[in-house]
């Protein structure tokens, strides 16, 4: 009796599928985080300008 080692084999269908949720997961993290940063470099002006205008008064 001997033990075999499996082979690994991925057919098409699900090497394209697993392509698509690699590909996608990397696209919905890229457009996560240029949102938060977008979100943040506009909040943090925002408050550099309001500092600005108060130390101007």
């Amino acid at each position: 009796m001997t033990i075999q080692n499996p082979l690994l084999y991925l057919d098409p269908g699900s090497g394209s599928l697993l392509f698509q949720v690699i590909l996608s997961a990397m696209l919905t993290a890229a457009v996560f985080f240029k949102k938060s940063i977008h979100f943040f470099r506009h909040l943090f002006a925002g408050f550099r300008m309001y500092r600005h205008k108060k130390r101007a008064e």
